[in-house]
C-alpha cells in the first residue's frame, strides 16, 4: 500500500509543478468540442445525446493523449524501469499509475463538461449525482484499460499510434454505455434509465479492471 500512495504522490506532485499534462489534455478537448459544437451548427434535434457524444468523443482522444504523454515521461526519464526492477508488488504500480491518470482525466473532465452543457443549449437536469457517476465509471474504465496498454506500448517504436488501436476497440462497451447514462442524464430521462447503464458501466469497469491487475505483470516483464 505504501508503494502505492508513494507512487502516486509522484505523479500527482510532477504534474503540480509542471502543469502541463492536464493543460494539454484539458486543451485538446476543449478544441474538440468546440469543433464540433460549431460543425453541427450548435443546434440539434437531440442536443442531449449530441453533447453527449461528443464529451466522451472528446474525452477518449484527450485520454489517449494523457496516457501517452504519461507513460512517455516514465520512460524518458527511465522512472518505469527503476519501478519494474524494484520488488514492489506489480498490482501496486499498476493502480498508482492508472489512479494517477484517472485523476488528471477527471481533472480535464471538470472543466471540459460545463463548456459541453453551455455550447449545446443541455437544460439543467438536477441529476448531478448520475452525472458524477457517469463520469466517474466512465473514465475508471477508460484509464483501467488504457493504463495497461500505454505500459505494453511504451517500448515500441510504434507506441504513438500503436495505443489508440489496441485501445479504442476494447473501450467501444465502456463508452457506449457512457454516452447513453449521460444522454439520458442530459435528457431528463427517469433516473432508471440512467442507473441500467451506469450498472453496465460498472461491471465493465470490474471486469476490465481486474484483468488489467492481473495482466499488467505479464505484460511489463514481455
Amino acid at each position: 500500500m505504501r508503494v502505492f500512495w508513494a507512487i502516486l504522490w509522484k505523479d500527482i506532485r510532477y504534474e503540480l509543478r509542471r502543469r502541463e499534462l492536464v493543460a494539454i489534455m484539458t486543451v485538446f478537448a476543449l478544441l474538440v468540442v468546440v469543433i464540433f459544437a460549431f460543425a453541427t451548427g450548435i443546434r440539434s434535434d437531440s442536443p442531449a445525446s449530441m453533447a453527449a457524444a461528443v464529451l466522451w468523443v472528446a474525452t477518449s482522444f484527450a485520454g489517449t493523449l494523457g496516457l501517452n504523454r504519461s507513460l512517455a515521461l516514465e520512460r524518458d526519464e527511465q522512472c518505469l524501469k527503476a519501478l519494474l526492477m524494484s520488488p514492489a508488488d506489480r498490482s501496486w504500480v499498476f493502480l498508482a499509475k492508472a489512479t494517477g491518470n484517472l485523476v488528471f482525466l477527471l481533472a480535464a473532465q471538470v472543466i471540459l463538461t460545463p463548456l459541453v452543457i453551455v455550447l449545446f443549449g443541455v437544460e439543467d437536469t438536477g441529476q448531478w449525482l448520475l452525472l458524477g457517476a457517469t463520469l466517474l465509471l466512465g473514465a475508471t474504465g477508460f484509464v483501467g484499460v488504457g493504463t495497461l496498454f500505454a505500459t505494453m506500448a511504451t517500448g515500441t517504436r510504434m507506441r504513438d499510434w500503436l495505443l489508440p488501436i489496441l485501445l479504442f476497440p476494447v473501450e467501444v462497451p465502456v463508452l457506449i454505455a457512457a454516452v447513453k447514462a449521460t444522454a439520458n442524464v442530459f435528457s431528463a430521462a427517469p433516473p432508471g434509465e440512467s442507473t441500467i447503464w451506469i450498472a453496465i458501466l460498472a461491471a465493465f469497469d470490474l471486469i476490465f479492471v481486474s484483468m488489467s491487475i492481473l495482466s499488467f505483470g505479464f505484460a511489463v516483464e514481455e
